[in-house]
């Protein structure tokens, strides 16, 4: 009989041996299953996460683009009114200059014509002068003026 509990103690020993080893594998199984589940969730979420990171740097950058299109548009401008200013003030000091060299010019044809005006008087006196001498000298000679 010993040698009949001895095989049972045996038989039962393996027995609660192969349901310990089937337990350990179904918690392992279920831990492995909780393990892929949860690991799935956390990739989910940092998905979630960079995608939502993403959409706000997208934001932030359109903002900031547009901040950016702004100032440029305002320095074009600024540098377009400048350079507006700089043309015309480059267009009057031309002006400027031209009216200068015209009035000096003027200023000496204005000199000019007044002697061109004296020497004209001059003949014409002298023409006079010599339309009257002649006249005299023709009355006191007797010939025909």
């Amino acid at each position: 009989m010993s040698k009949r509990i001895g095989i049972d103690n045996t038989f039962e020993f393996l027995e609660r041996i192969s349901s310990t080893a089937r337990e350990i594998v179904e918690r392992e199984q279920a831990l492995t299953r909780q393990y892929a589940l949860k690991k799935s969730d956390a990739e989910k979420a940092r998905e979630q996460e960079l995608e939502r990171h993403d959409a706000r740097a997208e934001e932030e950058t359109a903002g900031k683009d547009a901040a950016i299109d702004k100032s440029r548009s305002a320095i074009l401008k600024r540098y377009e009114k400048r350079d507006e200013r700089i043309a015309l003030a480059h267009r009057n000091v031309k002006w400027k200059g031209f009216k200068e060299i015209e009035e000096k010019e003027n200023r000496g044809k204005g000199r000019v014509q007044r002697e061109i005006l004296a020497v004209s008087k001059r003949q014409d006196a002298d023409t006079k002068a010599k339309k009257a001498e002649r006249r005299n000298t023709g009355l006191l000679v007797g010939l025909p003026i």
